[in-house]
């Protein structure tokens, strides 16, 4: 999980750091939120320093808000989570505001002044029209060469410190092996 290592990098860099988060969900859950508690959807609320206070005491800095963009979000899974990231104050771009380039990052990048940028990508911002590679499914989502583009775009422009993936679920790959375990191929 991106956790650990981006608050590392951003003490390394003196805060001078910058975190684009490619992602069908905004991961800003909290302990307290009843409807869900799975850590891996706290993992940029734990960034920012909030959350579950054995982690984030373990952490070695933090990633304000004002320094996080989403890219990609589509669920945010219930209104709660929608009002949190905008009390926060995290801007968000739709996969279909960066479908065609990605100067609406590198503006956002630009007015952030951070020279170094960490990149979270969950797999799970990827169009399940064309793959479906993680846990979730929700339509409409980013296709495989738009997130390529918008990371090599990042990277031709800033220093590019840290890249985090999440969530690979091979389902296919699961399914076909099981399948093939029936088999009398497989002794």
């Amino acid at each position: 999980m991106s956790v650990t290592p981006f608050t590392y990098l951003a003490e390394k860099y003196k805060n001078d750091i910058a975190m684009i988060w490619i992602d069908a969900h905004p991961d800003i859950t909290l302990p307290e939120d009843k409807t869900y508690n799975g850590y891996h959807a706290m993992a940029a609320t734990a960034i920012m320093g909030r959350g579950d206070d054995g982690i984030v005491s373990l952490l070695s800095a933090k990633i304000d808000a004002d320094k996080i963009l989403f890219v990609g979000l589509r669920d945010w899974e219930r209104q709660q989570i929608k009002d949190r990231q905008q009390e926060y104050g995290i801007k968000h771009l739709t996969a279909q505001q960066v479908s065609n380039d990605s100067s609406k990052i590198l503006d956002w990048i630009r007015s952030t002044g951070a020279k170094h940028i960490v990149i979270h990508f969950d797999m799970d911002v990827l169009d399940p029209n064309e793959i479906i590679p993680a846990v979730g499914v929700v339509a409409d989502g980013m296709k495989i060469d738009e997130v390529t583009r918008v990371i090599n775009d990042i990277a031709k422009e800033y220093d590019v410190v840290g890249v985090t993936v999440a969530e690979p679920m091979p389902r296919t790959a699961i399914r076909l092996k099981n399948m093939l375990e029936k088999l009398p191929l497989m002794d």
